[in-house]
């Protein structure tokens, strides 16, 4: 079975400077857990996930130690991130992320993603994005369809 197969046509995209606020806007409308960065040309040139985006954008132990307003008014954090709402998403975004080419074997999809411990996998077709591939389309076709045939 070929990436092809199973990928999730017409990934949500967005442009290296659409802002912070809208990529926030469009994963909450789409229910999206990650937007695949193209440029004009539609090629893959960055990735963003929901994750990625928490992690940047909450405080560690080490800032709520030096910053205790955080732990008491929830918000000095949307002050915290006011500053970061206008910047565009190529400040934030993971640059040049792993893909796959959709004539490449499924199973070589999942060995990718779990070498780099990633979710998602942008599937290209002459350098150019034609879908997604997630954990959970492969779980389905190598785990859970079989257990439904034992």
């Amino acid at each position: 079975m070929k990436v092809k197969d199973i990928l999730t046509e017409n990934a949500f995209t967005v442009y290296p400077n659409t802002s912070l606020k809208e990529v926030i806007r469009i994963f909450h409308e789409n229910n999206l857990t990650s937007l695949v960065v193209v440029n004009e040309h539609n090629e893959v040139v960055g990735m963003v996930t929901y994750s990625d985006l928490f992690r940047y954008l909450f405080p560690d132990y080490n800032e709520i130690a030096n910053h205790g307003e955080y732990l008491f008014d929830p918000h000095s954090i949307e002050l915290r991130n006011k500053p970061y709402l206008d910047k565009p998403i190529k400040d934030f975004m993971i640059k040049s992320p792993e893909s796959i080419d959709s004539e490449k074997p499924a199973i070589e999809a999942a060995a990718i993603m779990k070498s780099y411990k990633i979710k998602q996998l942008p599937v290209t077709e002459n350098g150019k994005l034609i879908g997604i591939i997630t954990i959970k389309e492969l779980l389905k076709i190598f785990v859970i369809e079989k257990l439904k045939n034992m």
